[in-house]
């Protein structure tokens, strides 16, 4: 007759085993859906990643383009600007010119002629 204590020993030891390796068809087959899983995973974290690198790269494309437009622009606007600036200095040196020729000629309300040519 068997000893009850080694009957107790060997169940321990087979649900031991049971537990930590479990039915090998269990395992193979869990480990095949986990590598299922993961090449799934990867699969579709490459597909969005692509996805995201297209549109960075459209984006970076539409962002050059709208640099070279402003820089485009901001040069027009300084040139017209620098033309105002000296239209304005033109006009100032022109009274100031008128001025002093007839310093007391009232110019208040009164359109005056300039001279380009003797401007320059």
């Amino acid at each position: 007759m068997f000893d009850l204590h080694f009957l107790f020993e060997f169940f321990l030891i087979f649900f031991f085993f049971l537990a930590s390796n479990g039915p090998p068809k269990n395992k193979i087959k869990d480990s095949f859906q986990e590598e299922k899983t993961k090449d799934e995973l990867i699969g579709f974290l490459e597909k969005n990643l692509e996805t995201i690198e297209k549109k960075l790269a459209k984006m970076q494309n539409d962002y050059d383009i709208l640099k070279n437009e402003n820089q485009f622009i901001q040069k027009k606007l300084d040139s017209k600007s620098d033309k105002f600036v000296n239209l304005a200095t033109m006009l100032s040196e022109a009274y100031e010119k008128t001025v002093k020729e007839d310093p007391e000629k009232e110019l208040a309300g009164k359109t005056l002629e300039l001279d380009l040519n003797d401007m320059f």
